[in-house]
């Protein structure tokens, strides 16, 4: 019942501000916004990590090392 439900429903439903050629003109603004908030929120607190924390390393690699030449 759920899976047709969700097929049922418009290609943007759930997207905050829309997609595709009517796409909401104040989301860059919104978006920046947030980071400021969060930013001023974040400022006000000691952030820790918890005492069992363990690090999980990245699926794939956020950098290279190695130079990318791209030709266009």
């Amino acid at each position: 019942m759920k899976i047709t439900f969700l097929k049922s429903l418009p290609e943007f439903a759930y997207f905050p501000f829309g997609g595709g050629p009517r796409v909401c003109i104040g989301n860059h603004f919104a978006m920046m916004e947030a980071v400021l908030l969060l930013a001023c929120i974040a400022k006000r607190y000691r952030i820790k990590l918890a005492p069992d924390h363990h690090e999980v390393p990245p699926l794939l690699p956020l950098h290279s090392d190695q130079r990318m030449d791209c030709k266009w």
